[in-house]
């Protein structure tokens, strides 16, 4: 009996508890989508209450809640949210910033979202959602809204409706990435004027980019993100609108070469063009970009790189090349180096992980630069090369060799360890005499007759000792000496040879002698 008495004070207990708020996520857990539209959730309460999102400082987080231990159902389990009516239970709490993530949320309702506190959200994320639809004028009462994420949904079409004039004063970030919209016209942007950083990453249209251009309400856009949208042309016109877009970000891209889109972004100051299928790289194509600082083409198709691709970039800070498998040649003067116009600003670089078989010596200023990665290209070691190996096997080392690029192709600097250099790409792959021979093992006496010159074709250079030389010499003495002896002699037989021949196949006079024959035959 005891125990019967206790299990059921539990229950009166837990029952209490759970009347001490209107309503929960859990109680809502089977509610039909009828009633969706009138559930509220109660969120930012006391320490005595139950609440369904996390309040912390100035910030709401709506989520589903996870199962902890073996006996979950002791936890205070909470299902995904169904809709993002909340009412805030502590009057004092002034929300800034509101996520809702991993939800079942399918539709955004006008004056059902955080009502009576709108106007405080300065930030907003809402992914991973299921979102399909969103209200007219649903943010029109978020007159604080900065940053807006709808990022990771289903959504199809955005009209002015939903991003109006309203929104539009304020919104300076918006991410609407990894969406479903058929079109980049399905996508109203033309109120947002205050907009500067705008990201578009795999939204799932599926049409060409030749007739679609960014409007002029984006003036004040300083960054994009079109990445993972497969994009092979572009409207030459795209961009004209951004004219103070400074970052551009392309990853994933089919693009071939650098569209002429590209010549109207002349304050373009971070361009990203990870995984790409452009092969060469010119002077013509980045010529517009006089203000470029960071330039990223890394794990693409390249192939070569021309004679002053990089010329005149006076404020080229980083330029990351590595994973380029098919890199194989790159111009000993691509940063103007050679013509005393090279690149005083430039910090960091990396060639890591291509196909060259040597690194131009007189390519950059090496001293100077903060950090530059060079591991894991198929290097012939001569005397192209000693420049580097020298610097490796030196104790001093006065370039500093990173590594910008793990063999798994991370995105993380690692610090060469000078001690094993071997560990980080630094061996022969030519000649057959050094393939596969570590850096560190190769004798600082190589090529140590190199002049000072320094040579753009990769060659072998061979010690002549003076004796060769001697001997050559009077070899050649002595075959031209004998010659003169030699070749009175030979011809003189040669010529009684051809008489001898003449008498026995004509009938001459008996009168004619050798001095006729002779003369007759220097006439004819």
């Amino acid at each position: 009996m005891n125990l019967l008495y206790a299990i059921i004070l539990l229950f009166l207990i837990t029952k209490i508890k759970a009347n001490e708020v209107p309503s929960s996520n859990y109680e809502l857990l089977n509610e039909s989508a009828s009633n969706i539209a009138n559930i509220v959730y109660h969120v930012c309460g006391n320490k005595t209450k139950y609440t369904d999102c996390t309040c912390i400082n100035d910030t709401i987080e709506c989520k589903p809640s996870k199962n902890h231990g073996y006996h979950y159902w002791f936890d205070n389990f909470n299902p995904p949210f169904t809709t993002s009516n909340i009412q805030i239970l502590n009057e004092s709490f002034i929300p800034k910033n509101v996520i809702f993530i991993d939800n079942k949320i399918k539709k955004l309702q006008n004056d059902k979202f955080l009502s009576g506190h709108e106007s405080n959200v300065e930030t907003l994320h809402f992914i991973i959602n299921n979102l399909k639809e969103i209200e007219n004028g649903t943010f029109d009462k978020f007159t604080s809204l900065r940053t807006l994420d709808l990022s990771y949904n289903f959504l199809t079409n955005i009209s002015a409706s939903v991003f109006t004039k309203k929104l539009g004063s304020t919104l300076t970030s918006l991410k609407i990435s990894y969406n479903e919209f058929p079109h980049f016209s399905s996508i109203d942007l033309s109120n947002m004027e205050k907009l500067e950083e705008l990201e578009l990453i795999s939204i799932g249209v599926n049409e060409l980019y030749e007739n679609f251009i960014f409007p002029k309400s984006l003036s004040n856009l300083k960054s994009l993100d079109i990445s993972f949208n497969l994009i092979q042309k572009m409207n030459d016109d795209i961009f004209v609108n951004l004219v103070n877009l400074e970052t551009l970000k392309l990853y994933n891209n089919e693009l071939f070469l650098l569209p002429k889109s590209f010549y109207s972004l002349k304050n373009l100051r971070h361009l990203d063009l990870i995984v790409s299928a452009i092969s060469s790289l010119n002077k013509t194509q980045l010529s517009n970009f006089t203000k470029l600082e960071t330039f990223n083409l890394t794990h693409s198709n390249l192939e070569r790189i021309e004679d002053c691709t990089f010329c005149d970039k006076p404020n080229l800070k980083n330029v990351m090349l590595y994973g380029n498998e098919k890199l194989s040649y790159i111009h000993e003067n691509a940063f103007g180096n050679l013509n005393n116009n090279g690149i005083q600003s430039l910090e960091t670089f990396s060639l890591e992980f291509c196909n060259l078989s040597m690194i131009p010596e007189n390519l950059l200023n090496w001293q100077d630069l903060k950090e530059f990665g060079l591991g894991n290209n198929p290097f012939i070691c001569n005397c192209s090369m000693t420049w580097l190996i020298n610097d490796i096997l030196s104790p001093t080392h006065s370039i500093n060799l990173k590594s910008f690029i793990s063999e798994q192709h991370q995105s993380f600097s690692v610090d060469y360890k000078m001690q094993n250099p071997e560990e980080n790409g630094f061996k022969c792959f030519g000649p057959l005499a050094l393939k596969n021979i570590p850096f560190s093992h190769i004798s600082q006496k190589l090529c140590s007759n190199k002049s000072n010159e320094k040579p753009k074709i990769i060659y072998f250079k061979e010690n002549v000792s003076i004796i060769t030389v001697i001997f050559v010499l009077a070899a050649c003495a002595f075959t031209f000496m004998l010659g003169i002896f030699i070749a009175p002699i030979v011809r003189r037989f040669y010529q009684s040879k051809k008489q001898d021949a003449g008498f026995i196949n004509q009938n001459f006079m008996d009168e004619i002698n050798v001095e006729d024959f002779d003369v007759e035959k220097s006439f004819y």
